[in-house]
């Protein structure tokens, strides 16, 4: 099983790093200390760590190649800045974490769908880029 170590309430700071954004993922095995209670730990049933890893590795190559360079209307449009934690759960329920943490069909089907990648957020984080033709 998986441990998604991501930012809490305690920790938010709006802009830089939002509540859910996913600090660190751990095997269960892993034993925390001071991060409980300045962090939400959430257990994800049915997924390695490295599984885990290589998941998010791979949706951030697919979201890379079309988020950090688009075509606005005329203009192109390059990311400025990339966010400080890539990958939230923030949109995530509490029926979600304990869907996740259960032996839930979510589980094999659902969770890498659910975590949200920030740069995808980030459409007031861009600037006009100059693009060599």
């Amino acid at each position: 099983m998986a441990q998604l170590l991501c930012i809490g309430t305690v920790r938010h700071q709006k802009g830089v790093q939002e509540a859910g954004d996913i600090v660190g993922v751990f095997e269960d095995s892993h034993e925390f200390g001071a991060e409980i209670g300045q962090f939400d730990i959430v257990s994800i049933k049915g997924w390695t760590k490295a599984e885990m890893l290589k998941e998010l590795a791979k949706r951030a190559a697919e979201i890379d190649y079309a988020k950090k360079l688009w075509l606005d209307g005329d203009t192109w449009r390059e990311l400025k800045e990339e966010p400080k934690f890539r990958h939230s759960i923030k949109e995530w329920t509490e029926i979600d974490k304990t869907a996740a943490a259960s032996d839930s069909i979510l589980v094999n089907s659902e969770v890498a769908d659910k975590i949200t990648d920030r740069i995808e957020e980030l459409s007031i984080n861009q600037t006009a880029a100059k693009v060599a033709k």
